[in-house]
């Protein structure tokens, strides 16, 4: 089943992705809970895909899952923060949009779910068989945000 998707997947052209490895161990317990842990990381991971110089672009869709959050209010804040890293980082005149819904809602999140599993499968158990097929559509090495800070481990 692993293999059909795969082959699914990379015979369509036109989209790549970019991963942000982020060892939880490593995280400073300020930053557990999820209004401030998905605003610093995911803005981490769209610094890191809108400022590749050769990516020319005139809209900037981004769709999250569903985020984690207890209030309506934590959600907008988190979609917010978003919001303002893609007007931060993109060009002035180019349109943006921020939204968050539930992964079975768009086929996009479902690849990008596939994805991001075949990263934590090498990071984790070093199991590289889906991520060396999926490689090509991945521009850049995924970034491994952890490894730059002072190498604390929390737990």
């Amino acid at each position: 089943m692993r293999d059909a998707v795969v082959q699914t997947l990379v015979s369509h052209s036109g989209w790549r992705f970019a991963s942000v490895v982020v060892e939880k161990c490593k995280v400073n317990p300020v930053l557990y809970a999820p209004p401030r842990f998905y605003p610093t990381f995911a803005s981490a991971l769209l610094r890191f895909i809108l400022r590749r110089p050769a990516m020319q672009r005139s809209r900037v869709l981004v769709y999250a899952d569903t985020l984690p959050m207890d209030t309506r209010a934590k959600k907008e804040g988190v979609l917010k923060a978003l919001k303002t890293t893609c007007s931060a980082e993109l060009p002035a005149g180019c349109y943006h949009y921020v939204n968050s819904h539930r992964l079975e809602s768009n086929c996009w999140l479902q690849v990008a779910d596939y994805c991001c599993w075949a990263v934590m499968k090498k990071w984790q158990a070093g199991d590289v068989r889906t991520y060396d097929k999926l490689n090509p559509r991945m521009p850049s090495p995924e970034l491994e945000i952890t490894a730059r800070g002072d190498g604390t481990v929390y737990y």
